[in-house]
């Protein structure tokens, strides 16, 4: 049970023949992915700049509306405590006249 090798010599020729079309194409593959990563580096690039300035703006918009908002709370410590003398005021009135005007 023996086997028998058959070895398979190539010509220069066939080896030329082989190198031009096969690894030509591996070649150009290789070309389109590196202008294609390229393409998407740059976009990544534009991506970056675009959230950057997006995050400036929001900062932006995240301080005026704090500002706005303690105004607001401002607004209500003020109306609160001109609630509060309103209703307090009577108050005190009516206990004035009644302790001494009795």
């Amino acid at each position: 049970m023996t086997e028998t090798k058959t070895e398979r010599y190539v010509t220069y020729a066939e080896f030329d023949d082989f190198k031009k079309h096969d690894f030509q194409e591996v070649r150009d593959d290789i070309k389109d992915i590196r202008t294609e990563l390229k393409g998407i580096h740059s976009e990544m690039n534009d991506i970056r700049m675009d959230l950057s300035d997006f995050k400036g703006e929001m900062r932006g918009e995240l301080k005026s509306l704090n500002v706005r908002i303690d105004q607001i709370f401002e607004s209500l410590k003020f109306y609160k405590m001109m609630i509060v003398v309103l209703f307090l005021t009577p108050l005190v009135d009516r206990m004035i006249s009644f302790f001494f005007e009795h």
